[in-house]
């Protein structure tokens, strides 16, 4: 099991500042999106060896796209190909889907939205495995795959093969889930993980309400991230967890946060696995 560190809370830093950070942190590898890696290093191998040299891995890459609309199908499936050769060559194996936001319309209409964008993911999770990467499902508040009903229709709808989980725990709890059971029911195709804490778990966040003044660093919140991630290990799971945090907490700056999450790792969560 390694752990890494994604990009979202340290906003506009630049790429390459990004990445001494995570190896001064002491992390095993970085989160950061695709657009951003391509813009910076051109060559995926140079990439590669830059993070190499810092003793890091690219550990996933997060693509959110509008894959219920089937105008879209080709134009994805298309990026997917350019995207999944430069992953391969800069040694990326983890495609993170993020779904799109609700939309006006979504609800009357939810399943036929959700086959058309099983059918493009599925697609597109197949072009990935050519090149060995695993494509995960990622469930977020606020998203066509945000409650328990949707994240199990598109589940029990793709092949493990093709799509795993990436379970986000707080935005679990934030729409209304209750992770551990949820995660315990589905820990065979856990392909990643997003950790981050949160208060009130499982209870929705209403709409007229900010989901992310609910977060927190790590050890922060109630979840129970130590029993949730012993419960990975218990059943083999050996793959990449990612520390992401959206915003910095408590008036901490990003790095405040980061530390404080990452002394939780070390400390808390870590030993628990011994």
């Amino acid at each position: 099991m390694n752990f890494s560190i994604c990009k979202i809370i340290f906003g506009s830093l630049k790429l390459n500042d990004f990445l001494a950070v995570a190896a001064n942190l002491g992390f095993d590898g970085a989160e950061f999106g695709y657009d951003e890696a391509i813009a910076c290093f051109p060559d995926p191998r140079t990439l590669e060896q830059v993070l190499s040299a810092k003793g890091l891995r690219w550990a996933a890459t997060y693509w959110g796209a509008p894959w219920h609309l089937k105008s879209q199908k080709a134009s994805l499936i298309e990026e997917a190909q350019k995207r999944a050769r430069y992953m391969s060559e800069a040694g990326c194996t983890n495609l993170i889907l993020g779904p799109p936001p609700r939309f006006d319309g979504y609800e009357e209409d939810k399943e036929n939205y959700l086959i058309q964008a099983i059918d493009t993911m599925t697609q597109v999770a197949q072009i990935m495995s050519a090149y060995k990467i695993k494509a995960s499902l990622h469930n977020h508040y606020g998203t066509i795959m945000e409650g328990p009903d949707e994240i199990n229709y598109v589940l029990q709808n793709t092949a493990d093969r093709l799509i795993g989980f990436c379970p986000d725990i707080a935005h679990l709890s934030v729409s209304g889930i209750d992770p551990l059971p949820f995660v315990q029911r589905y820990v065979k195709r856990v392909a990643h993980v997003h950790l981050k804490d949160a208060v009130k778990p499982g209870e929705f966040v209403p709409r007229n309400e900010k989901w992310d003044e609910r977060l927190r660093d790590l050890g922060k919140g109630d979840l129970p991230l130590v029993q949730i991630v012993k419960l990975l290990k218990d059943h083999d799971y050996d793959g990449w967890i990612s520390y992401e945090q959206d915003r910095p907490q408590n008036g901490e700056s990003a790095m405040e946060s980061a530390r404080a999450s990452k002394s939780y790792i070390d400390s808390v969560i870590k030993p628990s696995l011994i």
